[in-house]
């Protein structure tokens, strides 16, 4: 697989179903991105979640139809595996060590988060998705901070 950089669910529902500063980074970041972007079956069944238990054929079509524009990293037993390994090395949840499992098999070039657990626990590989500190000077505009964590 070509550089492919790997997007949690995270990442996308703020993209998509949040106003606040950290869906305008989620955004900023997906929009700025260097490299393909990537998702699996278990990103698009966590994104679909709440449209549904909502109700809400818009925004499941509206996710449906960004799934159609990015590249599908596969899960496959290996990945399970990895997984297993990733949760009792690195006690994370079932879900994030999926993630974090695909993408390293995947051979993506890092993992974009905005979840603050994952990001920490697989440094450097994680990038975290945040907004910018209430006190950084961005030339009177905003910006999305897009980093690893420290």
């Amino acid at each position: 697989m070509a550089a492919v950089i790997y997007v949690d669910a995270s990442v996308l529902i703020h993209a998509r179903e949040n106003d606040d500063a950290l869906g305008q980074a989620a955004r900023e970041a997906l929009a700025s991105a260097s490299e393909p972007l990537g998702i699996s079956a278990l990103t698009r069944m966590e994104c679909l979640v709440g449209p549904l238990r909502r109700h809400d054929p818009d925004l499941e079509a509206d996710y449906r139809a960004t799934f159609e524009s990015l590249v599908r990293v596969p899960i496959d037993d290996a990945v399970f595996e990895r997984a297993a390994r990733l949760r009792a090395d690195k006690s994370v949840g079932a879900q994030d060590a999926i993630h974090w499992a695909a993408a390293l098999a995947a051979g993506c070039s890092a993992l974009l988060t905005a979840d603050p657990d994952l990001a920490d626990r697989a440094a450097p590989f994680a990038v975290r998705v945040q907004p910018p500190a209430a006190t950084e000077e961005t030339s009177g505009t905003e910006r999305a901070v897009c980093s690893s964590p420290d």
